[in-house]
């Protein structure tokens, strides 16, 4: 069987990143992929090794000065170790992730080594990644460039949205295909919903508190005008965001759960009047909600609830819950409009059906065959070893 070396900054366990990739590969047919990743601890995945400690994200003024000599290309000799370890597998195929490291490692394996790459976007670096960031919002121009590089070296191109091909396609004139994790099958969801309460589901992150809060200030408003019991379950939140939930709706109301897997956590979210996702409203979010895509939606699709999308129409989210009539997208940030919107999303009924028309045509296994494709033109069009 042809092997593939991936490369990624993250750990294959953690992250929506890796969910996405953990589930392409495990739906390959032809290829074998062995996964190298930064880190200090080991992973279940299998054919997975850690092959040095992360570059960025340490302490701020260490990281201030990594981050620098990383993005200017003065000199990084963790990075020279990097490819070094990548190299030793004598690849004939790099598929690397363009976010952090795997942006100046790809540019190096391709452009000084000559090794056939394919790159994944799943945040767009600069806008997305850097644009939101506190600590690296300066640094975005010093990201551009090798990013760019990035995607007009790279032999193939995986992105995580339509919205992220159209962009890439008009801004840069890149070529890519969109490229989503792998769904088999919707699983049976025995349903508890109870009419006299009100229960509400959100897993993972809330990328800006501000949104979040008016949320929860209409999620309340909603139960004192009906006088509704009400219970919001948090799957793998922050601690201030779990804090923040308890502190508008009552520590009684809110039951957090500091981690699932995810067959655990669809059964808990699918005994729910509702789920939640949202994207933030504000300016620099710009790009990343018009591009990115939130993991957590396919875990939504999975658990078969409607899906309250808290969001500007013109994000990805909104996007696909709007045309695939999953729940009710609300994008305004008043609490009593907000209330109103809970109690249309509490009306909805929407059928198994349309939660599997999306996982056919966004999570079916129609992604893995592209992908796999791609990695195997690369593979053909390699140089072999002398």
């Amino acid at each position: 069987m042809n092997e593939v070396v991936l490369f990624t900054p993250f750990h294959p366990d953690s992250g929506g990143g890796a969910v996405v990739l953990r589930t392409l590969i495990a739906a390959f047919s032809k290829l074998k992929v062995r996964w190298l990743y930064l880190g200090d601890t080991p992973s279940n995945f299998p054919n997975s090794h850690c092959i040095a400690p992360s570059v960025i994200g340490q302490p701020l003024l260490k990281d201030l000065s990594a981050s620098l000599k990383m993005w200017t290309g003065w000199g990084q000799p963790e990075l020279g170790r990097i490819v070094t370890s990548i190299t030793r597998e004598q690849p004939a195929v790099i598929w690397t992730v363009a976010m952090n490291e795997g942006i100046p490692v790809g540019n190096i394996v391709a452009e000084e080594l000559g090794i056939p790459l394919h790159v994944s976007v799943h945040d767009d670096q600069v806008g997305a990644i850097a644009g939101r960031s506190r600590r690296y919002w300066w640094m975005a121009g010093l990201m551009r460039k090798p990013w760019l590089r990035l995607l007009r070296r790279a032999s193939s191109i995986d992105v995580i949205s339509d919205g992220m091909k159209r962009r890439y396609a008009q801004l840069h004139h890149v070529d890519s295909f969109v490229c989503h994790r792998v769904i088999t099958a919707l699983p049976e969801i025995a349903n508890s919903v109870s009419g006299d309460a009100i229960s509400v589901g959100h897993i993972g992150n809330v990328y800006s508190n501000k949104e979040y809060s008016c949320f929860l200030l209409g999620l309340r408003a909603y139960r004192e005008t009906r006088r509704q019991s009400l219970q919001f379950y948090l799957v793998g939140s922050q601690p201030d965001q779990v804090c923040l939930a308890q502190e508008i709706l009552g520590s009684d109301s809110v039951t957090d759960y500091d981690h699932l897997n995810e067959i655990d956590a669809v059964r808990l979210l699918g005994g729910t009047s509702f789920v939640y996702a949202m994207y933030p409203f504000d300016a620099k979010s710009s790009e990343f909600r018009r591009t990115s895509l939130p993991t957590k939606l396919s875990t939504y699709v999975q658990s078969q609830r409607p899906i309250f999308a808290h969001a500007p129409m013109d994000s990805t989210l909104a996007e696909v819950v709007s045309n695939g009539e999953l729940g009710y997208c609300c994008s305004d940030l008043r609490p009593h409009v907000i209330a109103e919107g809970v109690e249309k999303i509490l009306s909805l009924q929407v059928p198994k059906s349309r939660f599997e028309g999306v996982r056919s045509a966004k999570y079916g296994l129609n992604n893995a065959i592209a992908l796999e494709t791609a990695l195997q033109n690369c593979l053909n069009n390699a140089t072999p070893a002398s």
